[in-house]
């Protein structure tokens, strides 16, 4: 489990819109769908996509509780909705994620925290207890969490087999060994600013190898390249585009 985000926990001091990212990679993949469609009967067809149905297809499994039992969603922060617990806690230094699956999850984090008795608790001896007593345990850990660093708490935990991870700043996550591991961070020679140090490509082909080639371009550096080979624009209108302004 491996997490980016406010390490201490508080409002976000930068937003990211993931609705938008998610409408690019939805439309990306319609359009492979649709050129895959084309092989096979020849036509072309519009793909169509919005910010607020990519919205709602985001909502997965809240969606699937509202559609399948009419259970409206509540807000649990960073805690998920029908398993407990399974939320970000602050040790000493830092904050953690930890998802517990099952009940014998429960039992070894009873344990590692100096807890065995919660096992038997009758509040958190199932997931349903745990969900309808969430603000109890969630407390609980958080209070024994508080009195280790992440650092010690993870090494513990990883070691009995329990999901955790530790929030990473946004600097935490780019300067991790293993994001340069995975190609994640390219350098491009920019034309103005020079050496460019941009976020490389997350997925990778066996036979294909992916790379980042170029930097982002400068305003207008291909517009008379596009305007003559794409458009067929002479050397003239092209001149009178740009006294116009319009490029």
């Amino acid at each position: 489990m491996s997490i980016c985000g406010e390490p201490d926990g508080g409002p976000t001091k930068y937003g990211v819109a993931i609705v938008d990212v998610c409408t690019g990679m939805l439309a990306s993949n319609s359009i492979l769908a649709a050129l895959n469609a084309r092989h096979r009967t020849g036509k072309g067809q519009k793909v169509e996509l919005s910010l607020y149905e990519t919205s709602l297809a985001m909502l997965i499994n809240v969606a699937s509780n509202y559609l399948t039992v009419g259970r409206n969603a509540g807000r649990f922060g960073n805690g998920h909705p029908s398993i407990v617990p399974y939320t970000t806690y602050q040790a000493a230094d830092a904050m953690i994620a930890i998802g517990i699956g099952n009940e014998r999850q429960f039992a070894r984090i009873a344990e590692v925290l100096g807890h065995p008795e919660w096992a038997t608790d009758a509040r958190f001896t199932s997931n349903r207890a745990r969900v309808e007593n969430r603000a109890a345990i969630d407390g609980l850990i958080n209070e024994a969490l508080s009195q280790d660093d992440a650092g010690v708490w993870l090494k513990k935990l990883k070691a009995v087999g329990v999901p955790c991870g530790r929030i990473n700043s946004v600097a935490d996550a780019l300067d991790d060994p293993h994001t340069a591991a995975r190609d994640m961070i390219e350098t491009v020679e920019h034309p103005t600013i020079g050496a460019l140090k941009m976020l490389g490509i997350p997925f990778k082909f066996s036979d294909t190898a992916c790379s980042v080639r170029r930097a982002p371009p400068t305003l207008g550096q291909h517009s008379d390249e596009i305007l003559a080979g794409e458009l067929g624009l002479d050397a003239k209108a092209i001149a009178e585009l740009r006294q116009a302004k319009v490029i």
